[in-house]
């Protein structure tokens, strides 16, 4: 309307040729401040677009940084405890010497330390300080090795087979977050039971298995926190691999929200992880 108005006054409605200037050059200050004003208000949503966009990605950040502690927490603190509890459960049930318990506490100790220096140099990180330094990390066959003998120490009979190829660096840490979980789910529900463990190459990807035979004879399960296996699907979806958990007989589901439960005896856990998982592509 203003827009309007002024166009009228430029084009001479106003009589008298000093009255059609002053009105021409009135005409020519509203356009100014109507193009000034659009222009303020232009920008000012484009702002306010750009803060909501900020704003989104902010808490995008966050929900990731949250659902990335809660995973890290969870593959130092639940897998520690839930060794200790095994250990201490198998201890109860199959040392009856002093120097069999004694082995028992010394393990706990030893676990307890470990996940200790873990957290703190995960702490450290969180306060924004430099984590202690940490020895080299092993290769990846010697990796799953180490956890098998940490099974083993459980009271678990583990058979590893390892033949990773050239698996990229998230490939190989992947695989062993899913060595590691289905390890301590065998010993957390299963007991000391025969457990297969293999990680292999086909050129393309690693498949990797952890298989038990079923709880042992009178076995009572020590149910951990119920979120590994939700984390190391997420954590699979990531890198675009596929991760599946069900009985050892059958076909197995995929993971979905929440943990897989056995429906008979014996459990696998599988994952298929392409060899350039993490990779920019």
């Amino acid at each position: 309307m203003v827009l309007g108005l002024a166009v009228l006054l430029m084009v001479g409605v106003a009589p008298g040729p000093e009255r059609a200037a002053w009105v021409q050059a009135l005409a020519w200050a509203v356009l100014v401040l109507l193009v000034g004003a659009l222009l303020w208000l232009r920008r000012r949503d484009r702002a306010a677009y750009e803060a909501a966009l900020t704003e989104q990605a902010a808490r995008t950040a966050v929900a990731e940084d949250r659902l990335d502690i809660a995973r890290d927490l969870h593959d130092l603190v639940s897998g520690s405890l839930g060794t200790i509890t095994v250990r201490a459960a198998v201890a109860q049930r199959l040392e009856t010497g002093a120097d069999g318990l004694r082995a028992a506490l010394a393990e706990v100790e030893q676990v307890s330390r470990a996940a200790t220096a873990d957290l703190r140099s995960m702490l450290a990180v969180l306060r924004g300080q430099d984590p202690a330094p940490a020895p080299g990390t092993p290769r990846l066959a010697e990796a799953v090795e180490q956890a098998a003998a940490g099974a083993r120490a459980l009271g678990l009979e583990v058979r590893a087979r390892v033949e990773p190829g050239a698996a990229a660096p998230a490939a190989g840490d992947l695989a062993l977050a899913v060595v590691r979980e289905g390890l301590v789910n065998a010993a957390r529900h299963a007991g000391p039971v025969a457990v297969g463990v293999s990680v292999l190459s086909d050129g393309e990807a690693l498949s990797v298995e952890v298989v038990d035979e079923g709880p042992a004879p009178g076995w009572a399960a020590r149910p951990g926190t119920g979120t590994g296996l939700a984390a190391l699907a997420e954590r699979a979806e990531r890198v675009g691999a596929r991760l599946s958990a069900g009985p050892r007989e059958g076909r197995a589901a995929e993971v979905g929200d929440g943990p897989a439960v056995a429906a008979g005896p014996g459990f696998r856990l599988s994952a298929r992880i392409p060899l350039d998982a993490g990779a920019e592509r």
